[in-house]
């Protein structure tokens, strides 16, 4: 199992490199699929190529462990959430508008953040060479769109999202989804033959 572990993980990675020549990339796969894998080292390969690379994921304890499986003194990598981002950019140009806001009010991070994040996109300086987003499937279309701002002219742009797990209701769609190559990862690499027909006995019960 373990054998057929790496042999899946192997063939994934080169098939989705064959295809990454594309400048924009939707991959949707289930859990298990090599996502996040995937993802790592595809911003290891732009990092390898002097690109800089803006990391992105919704859940705050993936993207620290994700940041700590890359070099810490890699100066061209930014990992963080939409939360982290927003709260820095702010911070940076009105660092007291967090104590003025109701932080718990239900449109805050729907509609508040963004909009303010966006007021202070023209004063923005560092751009990215390339996006990846990890969770795609939690991120909100209007999160797109101000994401989308942080990158070059000529940028690169890699979605990886599984939308049965939209836990949160949040997606609606990637802006522009037309301009985007689909690809589909279709193999489970993280649970063997022998977890999955043990599962299978479990859930027949």
């Amino acid at each position: 199992d373990e054998e057929r572990f790496i042999e899946l993980t192997d063939l994934q990675l080169r098939f989705f490199k064959h295809v990454s020549e594309n400048d924009q990339i939707i991959v949707n796969g289930p859990a298990g699929s090599g996502k996040t894998i995937i993802a790592k080292t595809l911003a290891q390969d732009f990092l390898n190529d002097g690109k800089s690379v803006l990391f992105m994921c919704y859940n705050r304890t993936l993207a620290n462990k994700i940041r700590y499986d890359f070099n810490r003194d890699e100066k061209e990598l930014k990992v963080c959430t939409f939360h982290s981002l927003s709260r820095e950019v702010i911070s940076e140009f009105e660092p007291d508008w967090w104590d003025t806001v109701d932080k718990a009010a239900e449109d805050f991070w729907g509609l508040e953040v963004p909009a303010k994040l966006e007021s202070f996109m023209s004063f923005m300086k560092d751009k990215y060479d390339v996006l990846i987003i990890d969770e795609g499937q939690d991120f909100k279309s209007f999160w797109f769109e101000l994401v989308f701002q942080f990158l070059k002219e000529h940028s690169r742009k890699f979605i990886f999202m599984d939308k049965f797990q939209d836990i949160f209701g949040h997606f609606d769609g990637v802006p522009q989804q037309t301009s985007f190559t689909k690809f589909h990862l279709q193999e489970n690499c993280r649970n063997t033959r022998s977890i999955v027909n043990y599962l299978e006995t479990i859930v027949s019960k």
